[in-house]
């Protein structure tokens, strides 16, 4: 069995984050910010639909299980 000790560990090249603003390949700030605000809300709508449809499939589940005892 493998413990904590047994994982080994990938190194990541670190980049300069800096420079590829610098270079203006990423979008400022604000765009960034109003992008990861658009896919919060989006991913937070989605998990919310996804659940509410578990819930409902599990209420129907155990209605049809308990009409079958």
């Amino acid at each position: 069995m493998k413990t904590m000790r047994d994982i080994e560990f990938v190194a990541l090249p670190s980049f300069n984050i800096s420079a590829v603003f610098a270079l203006g390949q990423v979008p400022p700030i604000d765009a960034l910010e109003a992008i990861l605000k658009v896919a919060v809300l989006a991913a937070t709508l989605i998990y919310t639909i996804v659940r509410t449809v578990q819930i409902t499939r599990n209420k129907k589940q155990n209605k049809k299980e308990k009409e079958n005892v």
